[in-house]
């Protein structure tokens, strides 16, 4: 019969380790001394005690895996982010490099050699960087560390070039493809490039991994005093934008599928005399433009073009046509130069000098060979890198 292991008070055994109780303010705490003898064990709670009593004890932080903190950075993202699914892309990824690693064991050199051997252009490893630096900052905001080594890890140098417009024989193209294809399109394009906004504004976005977004709504344009107001941009906050001529024709085109009540979404399907074959389809509202803006690209034969490019073509006209950056931004619904600042809340954009600008987008404000040689993009100056 084996005889019980009698050990001296606030000491224990879990398994081959020894564990030692300590009393700080009055609650035990526990604390492993690893394979050490019972003796030596002894006389380690006592020094621990003894610091305890002349306030010299440094009190051991809990064990905090990555994973915990990643998913917790993740959640935050669902719960926040107007799209997290590049965000559950990367936690994926950063869970293959450190699974069941203590935080406080991730190094610099680390980071920087896993994203390295990413096999992705040096724009989205940077993208993969600015993750891991919001992982580890939600992660010291919730005071599971005190530091972030990401931050430590530098940034891939990027040039900046020029973002992609429409030139004035690709538009040509691209009109002729879409009444080839697409005629009941036609005022979506004149929409795209005559707002400058972005697809979510005019058809909304109903992804599951982004966080739901209404589609143009007509209780949000105001074709009496020429303006349309989009309840939310990339930052979050909504911003107006006149109403040109050629944006005017192409709503009320629009305006001719929509119920009589005028609610609802504005883009929606075409009567059945656009499109026979579509019978049943009309007025309902539509979703997306992939389908078809690709297509009438593809018949175009643009290459390098998106949708988003149109949003880069109506800021580079406008620029051309001397309309200042704050205005531009305006339009775009950026947030530069302080809005958020106690300034930004009181110095807002002159609208009549937003109309001007965009009326200047009209094909009657200049003949086609002058638009023709808009060449110059929007470049807001960058900050020189200090050494």
């Amino acid at each position: 019969m084996k005889i019980p292991e009698t050990l001296p008070r606030g000491i224990q055994r879990r398994g081959d380790s020894l564990i030692v109780y300590l009393t700080i303010d009055g609650k035990r705490e526990r604390r492993s001394v690893g394979h050490l003898t019972i003796k030596e064990a002894v006389r380690q709670r006592e020094i621990w005690q003894r610091e305890i009593d002349e306030n010299k004890y440094i009190k051991v932080k809990p064990r905090v895996l990555f994973d915990e903190i990643a998913d917790r950075y993740l959640q935050f993202q669902k719960d926040n982010a107007r799209g997290w699914d590049r965000a559950e892309t990367h936690v994926r990824v950063f869970k293959s490099w450190f699974k069941g690693r203590d935080i406080e064991t991730i190094t610099p050199l680390e980071i920087e050699k896993h994203i390295n051997a990413l096999k992705v252009s040096k724009r989205t490893k940077n993208e993969y960087r600015t993750s891991f630096v919001s992982l580890f900052n939600r992660a010291v905001r919730d005071e599971k560390t005190e530091r972030n080594p990401a931050l430590n890890v530098e940034p891939k140098e990027v040039e900046r070039g020029p973002g992609r417009e429409l030139s004035v024989a690709e538009e040509v193209r691209l009109r002729e493809a879409i009444e080839h294809l697409f005629p009941e399109k036609m005022p979506e394009l004149d929409l795209a490039l005559n707002l400058g906004c972005r697809r979510s504004n005019l058809y909304g976005i109903r992804d599951r991994q982004r966080i739901p977004m209404e589609p143009l709504l007509w209780e949000n344009v105001n074709l009496d005093f020429r303006v349309v107001n989009f309840p939310r941009s990339k930052n979050g906050n909504p911003y107006t934008v006149p109403i040109n001529r050629t944006a005017e024709a192409a709503f009320r085109e629009l305006r001719k599928r929509s119920d009589s009540d005028g609610q609802g979404p504005v883009i929606r399907a075409p009567r059945p005399e656009v499109k026979p074959h579509r019978i049943g389809r009309e007025g309902r509202p539509v979703f997306s433009c992939r389908r078809w803006f690709e297509q009438c690209l593809a018949h175009a034969k643009i290459e390098g073009f998106c949708y988003h490019s149109l949003r880069h073509t109506f800021a580079s006209r406008l620029r051309a046509r001397g309309v200042s950056l704050e205005d531009i931004g305006a339009l775009l619904g950026h947030t530069n130069g302080g809005t958020r600042s106690i300034t930004g809340r009181y110095a807002h954009a002159n609208l009549d000098a937003l109309r001007k600008a965009v009326a200047l987008l009209d094909p009657t404000a200049q003949t086609a060979r002058e638009t023709a040689t808009c060449t110059t993009l929007v470049q807001f100056p960058r900050k020189e890198k200090t050494a």
